[in-house]
């Protein structure tokens, strides 16, 4: 069951709001929220707001535990554009387009999201899977070569001598 929250007439670029949607998209809801709580962009508190309201439609209209719930999609359409002019040299004016945008949050259970991966990547939020040296079945996947201990120190370089000290 979807629960659907839309914020239109957003006075930022649709392309600035994707940027924070990216980031939030497939991620739990309360790890979205920490997320966009510590993010220094102008549109990760609206959006954080409406992540905020489609949590209690779920759990006022749809009786859904509100922790147990991640973004399932999350997209920002274009809006209609405010068009502006501004005078340039020669008593030329060029346009300046304010852009909108109008965010979509699609929620859904977690229960809901069954196989398939929306993050692509480790569960410890970020961390890249890397395969076993002895998976051969898909060789094409490289696999990280371990690390050598470091025992002694490396060698000092010899100094190089100028033209002065070579003579003396």
């Amino acid at each position: 069951m979807d629960v659907i929250a839309k914020l239109r007439y957003f006075r930022v670029s649709p392309r600035k709001v994707r940027l924070v949607l990216g980031l939030i998209r497939g991620q739990h809801v309360l790890f979205a929220e920490q997320q966009l709580m510590n993010l220094p962009k102008r549109s990760s508190l609206p959006i954080l707001k409406l992540i905020k309201s489609a949590e209690a439609n779920a759990e006022h209209n749809f009786k859904l535990d509100p922790k147990e719930l991640f973004i399932k999609k999350a997209f920002a359409d274009e809006g209609p554009k405010l068009k502006r002019y501004t005078p340039r040299a020669m008593g030329r004016a060029t346009p300046i387009l304010k852009r909108m945008s109008h965010v979509t949050i699609v929620l859904a259970p977690v229960s809901e999201r069954g196989t398939k991966k929306y993050l692509g990547k480790h569960p410890t939020y970020g961390a890249p899977v890397v395969k076993k040296s002895s998976d051969h079945k898909n060789p094409s996947v490289p696999t990280m070569a371990p690390k050598k201990p470091v025992s002694e120190k490396p060698k000092a370089k010899k100094p190089v001598l100028t033209a002065k000290e070579q003579k003396k």
